[in-house]
């Protein structure tokens, strides 16, 4: 799971079935304890919402079965955007693990 736009977008996953590795940053917004999940996920979106959504040619490309070829996928712009994001958490994680193991002088 990448593309944060706010915390239910990782609290609404917890216990499912995925792997949800947000940017420390987000972790740091979770309330603590994080509250038990509605399991959101396992209800079917709202007819009107995925109406909606079909009108953009760019979700219709991701969502249809025969939307992408695998090529066309590694290019996609949400693909490739999504990748720009994991490497830049992994960074900043990066980041923090040094300033743990070698703090600055």
């Amino acid at each position: 799971m990448a593309a944060f736009r706010n915390t239910l977008q990782i609290s609404e996953f917890i216990g499912g079935d995925v792997v949800i590795s947000p940017p420390f940053s987000w972790q740091q917004r979770l309330p603590e304890p994080v509250a038990v999940p509605s399991r959101a996920w396992t209800s079917p979106v709202a007819p009107r919402i995925l109406d909606a959504l079909r009108t953009m040619p760019e979700f219709r490309k991701a969502y249809e079965p025969e939307g992408l070829t695998p090529d066309e996928f590694l290019t996609y712009g949400a693909t490739a955007r999504t990748l720009r994001q994991f490497l830049t958490a992994d960074e900043e994680l990066d980041q923090i693990v040094r300033d743990i193991l070698i703090p600055a002088p």
